[in-house]
């Protein structure tokens, strides 16, 4: 039954993020927000003929391609006239800090794609007060090796003739939103099994937590983008359940947790958040139409 909901729901489609506008010096307005619009307007003239064959190539491997699962899948939308402007809707993957958030990215391909990679930003930031992972920086930032925003091997970098699209996608999916964020950062990953390190992963996942609850979910259900606002309902209504059961089950793990003084004050100031966003969860929860 999930699975067949969630099939009914397009994962690429199109969205008018554009439309003429004759008082505008660039013909055109945005109908909703999008963090490259300066970028597209001071692009100008759009026709890339390298571009637009490639983005139509890769246009049609994600009308088949995009992960869809119940446990996380990832949708996109481009404007219905321009394949360099999309937005893209990837929900939190089930047993991780990130379980069933919705994870709002803008893309943009410039004119020199794929010589270089789109631009990605996360807009899903809690209006910029929240680093959501040590790859995701609050003003959007999205750290890859892939975007030649992250340090890696050469061969982990962009390459025009063997990158694509699909695959930063899966990528921000299971290499960013994972289980134990903490250890994304260099260097923390030698400190994984310790006691340190566990009581360290534990606390940055406890803001995670209540951040995710609060930003990625009861945010979207008061305000969804435009773009996915069916999908974003559909999703919440089906996993409505399990939501609140992930919801009640972080906060029973940060109940009986112990550490240090520091550790355990942040832990439960970040505990009575969490606690506060639950009730508000259920409360929007229970708002919801049937799809």
């Amino acid at each position: 039954f999930p699975i067949i909901c969630y099939t009914c729901v397009d994962c690429a489609e199109t969205f008018e993020m554009l439309a003429e506008c004759s008082e505008s010096s660039s013909g055109f307005r945005f109908t909703v927000p999008y963090h490259f619009e300066g970028a597209v307007r001071a692009a100008g003239e759009r026709a890339h003929p390298a571009r637009m064959k490639r983005l139509a190539q890769e246009a049609a491997t994600l009308a088949t391609s995009l992960p869809l699962s119940y446990s996380s899948s990832v949708f996109v939308r481009t404007d219905t006239d321009r394949l360099d402007v999309m937005k893209v809707l990837i929900t939190g993957p089930s047993d991780t800090p990130y379980a069933n958030g919705c994870f709002i990215l803008d893309v943009y391909f410039p004119a020199e794609y794929p010589a270089v990679p789109m631009h990605i930003n996360l807009e899903t930031t809690g209006r910029h007060s929240v680093r959501f992972n040590p790859n995701l920086y609050n003003d959007g930032k999205v750290c890859l090796s892939v975007l030649n925003t992250w340090h890696g091997r050469p061969e982990e970098k962009w390459n025009a003739h063997t990158s694509s699209f699909l695959q930063v996608l899966v990528s921000i999916q299971s290499l960013i939103l994972v289980p134990e964020p903490y250890f994304n950062e260099p260097g923390y990953e030698r400190s994984r099994g310790t006691r340190v390190g566990n009581s360290a992963s534990l606390e940055y996942n406890s803001n995670i937590y209540q951040a995710c609850v609060r930003w990625a979910m009861l945010d979207h259900l008061r305000n969804p983008e435009p773009c996915f606002k069916e999908v974003i309902q559909t999703h919440f209504w089906i996993k409505r359940n399990e939501i609140m059961q992930t919801v009640a089950n972080w906060i029973t793990e940060l109940e009986g947790q112990s550490g240090d003084e520091r550790t355990q004050r942040t832990i439960q100031l970040n505990l009575m958040a969490l606690k506060r966003h639950y009730v508000k969860l259920q409360e929007e929860l229970a708002k919801l139409p049937v799809p």
